[in-house]
């Protein structure tokens, strides 16, 4: 069974254009993919085992991704980041790119839910970013 490292995964964002062109946005760090699980449907009723809740499964949350950048506001993928937060509810296709053997990929829409900053003394100048997930994901496999 084979392991890979994580390290050299992308965060791209699409163009818009047809056909899509992906580009990688630099000077990511961790990335973190949440999946936001599955709503519950109670369908507990009175022919419901004793002492026993029973439930469906409802609608999935496609969850949200969050990541650092050394944010550099000479970089137009920076740049794009902080407009698509302060500027409207851009939707954008994003995709993460996984470096094992033939690049595991996965493609999402989403918007940039939220922006925070770091200004660490001893630190680099950094932005935390939420992008909210909206739809399911489409992931490509090697084969």
């Amino acid at each position: 069974m084979a392991k890979y490292r994580s390290k050299n995964t992308e965060l791209q964002v699409g163009d818009g254009a047809d056909p899509e062109v992906f580009t990688k946005i630099p000077q990511v760090g961790d990335i973190n993919d949440g999946d936001g699980g599955l709503e519950e449907v109670d369908v507990t009723d009175h022919d419901s085992p004793p002492g026993s809740k029973e439930y469906l499964p409802g609608d999935g949350d496609p969850g949200t991704v969050t990541f650092p950048v050394h944010f550099d506001p000479a970089l137009a993928l920076h740049q794009q980041l902080v407009d698509d937060r302060t500027g409207g509810q851009t939707i954008r296709n994003y995709r993460i790119v996984h470096k094992d053997t033939a690049a595991t990929i996965k493609e999402f829409a989403a918007y940039v839910q939220s922006l925070t900053g770091d200004n660490n003394v001893s630190d680099a100048m950094r932005l935390n970013a939420t992008l909210r997930k909206t739809g399911a994901p489409d992931w490509e496999f090697p084969s």
